[in-house]
């Protein structure tokens, strides 16, 4: 390639690099604002919705607490109910017992009238008394007179008079069934606002629970985009790391192992010679190696290190946000590759462990 070739190359590749760079650090800028927007906006959904949920568990709590007061007032009405079912029963009663007096009143007139023979006053006890037929006997029938009417009059005040208490009683109790039938009413009234103000905290709640559902999806959509421009950003810059080093790098082979035994690293310095004993972590060892003029992209191949940068998945586990991970493909297939690894996570430290992996050409990859 002569001197000109090698100028309009250069200018072509950093204008394509330039044009890269302007097209997603901007947009990534702009969706990692969304994706703080939307975050935010989720949290004060969320901070609504737990009002919101507060404000039913509240109103549950007091509709239970009617719906208790209303079967208590109902119980006490009943029994109220049975109270003055019980008096009706027994007015009815001392109606009787008057009734059956007076009967036995008359049948005592019909007896003296009897004993007085024909009338002469027109009044049954005059002339039963009149009727006597010495003084002795005089004084006896008015004795029986005074007796019956003495008892008869004990007997009919008396029962009038538990026939007053009875209906008086009996008006009490009618005049407190109406106050718990008042009671009841105010009771299911406040229920039945109560369970109104639920259907609108419940329908605040189904509204708040449709927003942030809205929200989880949009920030999972941005966050995928963001992945997306990180990664087409680092290919980017990668592709120019690679464009700029390929070809023109040091064979470390036979330099030995400096990393300690049982970490990552020193299995892939194990099996990979050829890498570095100072390229730090292995989240470093992408830009240690293209530093020290190794090809380093996107590109997955059999014999090249795999990096994991930290946070980034290694099949069912994610490599360490400090420390990162580095591996070794021994297989290629398509947009999945087989590793062999080593690290004290693994039931045999010093490797080899073997896993297969998708998503290969999100990882940086380190050529011999």
């Amino acid at each position: 390639m002569n001197k000109l070739t090698k100028i309009v190359t250069v200018a072509i590749a950093a204008a394509t690099i330039g044009a890269t760079g302007t097209s997603f650090l901007p947009v990534t800028a702009t969706t990692k604002t969304d994706i703080s927007a939307t975050q935010t906006s989720t949290q004060k959904l969320l901070a609504q919705l737990k009002t919101a949920n507060a404000e039913v568990i509240k109103l549950d709590d007091q509709i239970t607490a009617k719906n208790t007061a209303i079967t208590d007032t109902t119980t006490e009405i009943a029994s109220t109910q049975t109270k003055i079912t019980g008096l009706k029963a027994s007015v009815a009663k001392s109606k009787k017992e008057l009734a059956a007096r007076t009967n036995t009143m008359r049948e005592q007139l019909k007896s003296l009238q009897k004993k007085a023979g024909d009338s002469v006053t027109g009044n049954a006890y005059v002339d039963f008394l009149l009727k006597a037929k010495n003084l002795s006997d005089a004084l006896g029938r008015v004795k029986t007179v005074n007796g019956l009417s003495k008892a008869n009059a004990e007997a009919v005040k008396e029962i009038k008079d538990t026939k007053i208490q009875l209906g008086k009683q009996k008006k009490t109790l009618e005049a407190t069934k109406a106050k718990q039938v008042a009671a009841k009413n105010t009771l299911v009234a406040d229920k039945a606002k109560l369970v109104k103000l639920k259907s609108t905290a419940k329908a605040k709640q189904t509204a708040l629970n449709k927003k942030i559902n809205a929200n989880k999806s949009k920030l999972k959509a941005l966050q995928a985009t963001f992945a997306k421009q990180q990664a087409a950003a680092k290919a980017a810059k990668l592709t120019k790391t690679s464009t700029t080093t390929s070809g023109n790098h040091k064979n470390h082979t036979g330099e030995g192992n400096t990393y300690p035994w049982g970490q990552c690293t020193w299995y892939v310095k194990q099996v990979a010679p050829w890498v570095g004993n100072y390229w730090g972590n292995g989240t470093q060892w992408s830009s240690s190696a293209a530093a020290e003029g190794f090809t380093v992209n996107h590109t997955p191949a059999v014999g090249a290190v795999v990096v994991f940068h930290g946070g980034q998945s290694v099949g069912s586990w994610t490599a360490d946000p400090t420390y990162g991970h580095v591996a070794y493909v021994t297989a290629v297939n398509g947009n999945s590759i087989t590793i062999q690894q080593g690290g004290m996570g693994f039931s045999s430290p010093a490797g080899p462990n073997t896993e297969t992996i998708g998503n290969a050409s999100s990882y940086d990859y380190i050529h011999k």
